[in-house]
C-alpha cells in the first residue's frame, strides 16, 4: 500500500513541476518555446508516417501544438492563459502517470 501512495505522490509532484515549467516557459522564453514546438510537431509528423512511429509521433504532435500555443500566449503576455496552459500540461502528466500506475496494477478503472 505504501508503494501505491508513493507512486500517487510522485505523479502529483511530476504534474506540479511540469505545470510550473510550462508556465515559466510560456512567460519567459516564448520564442524558444515556439521553435521547440515547431520542431516537436515536425518530428511527430515524420515519425507518425510509419506504423511503429505513430506511438511516438502522436504525443510529439500534441506536445508541439501545446508548445506553439504556449509560446504564442507567452509572447502576448497573457499570464492567466499561461497559467491555464501550465495547469493543462500538469494535469495531462498527472493523468498519464496515474494511467500507467493502474495498468501496472491491473486495475481496469482509473482512480479518482
Amino acid at each position: 500500500m505504501g508503494d501505491v501512495r508513493r507512486a500517487k505522490q510522485n505523479a502529483v509532484i511530476a504534474g506540479v513541476v511540469i505545470g510550473a515549467l510550462a508556465v515559466l516557459f510560456a512567460l519567459k522564453v516564448s520564442g524558444l518555446l515556439i521553435a521547440l514546438g515547431i520542431f516537436a510537431l515536425v518530428a511527430g509528423v515524420i515519425l507518425s508516417l510509419t506504423i511503429i512511429g505513430i506511438v511516438i509521433g502522436l504525443p510529439l504532435i500534441v506536445v508541439g501544438i501545446l508548445g506553439i500555443i504556449g509560446g504564442i500566449i507567452g509572447s502576448i503576455g497573457g499570464v492567466p492563459f499561461a497559467l491555464l496552459v501550465g495547469a493543462g500540461c500538469g494535469w495531462a502528466v498527472y493523468r498519464y502517470r496515474m494511467r500507467t500506475l493502474t495498468r501496472r496494477a491491473g486495475s481496469p478503472e482509473l482512480p479518482r
